[in-house]
């Protein structure tokens, strides 16, 4: 089992995930650079995904981030609930 964290910068990312590294807990943190995800994950036992969503207007985040609250869900398939 592992925790997953998604935020809308890098930044927010990698304040969620410290507190675990501080804890013991093997944190990484996934980040998006000219639309490709970045970041080994499969180790960790807490993952933090930056969106990069922060400056997207609310209107473009509707339409081009849907939220994504599947059990099954993916890093290529969460979207930043931001603004919604």
């Amino acid at each position: 089992m592992w925790i997953g964290i998604v935020a809308d910068d890098l930044t927010g990312a990698a304040d969620a995930v410290a507190p675990f590294a501080r804890h013991g807990m093997r944190a990484d943190l996934a980040y998006v650079v000219r639309g490709k995800l970045r970041g080994d994950l499969e180790e960790s036992d807490a993952r933090a995904w930056d969106t990069e969503t922060r400056v997207l207007p609310p209107e473009t985040l509707r339409r081009d981030h849907p939220t994504d609250t599947r059990s099954d869900a993916t890093p290529e398939s969460i979207r930043s609930p931001s603004l919604l």
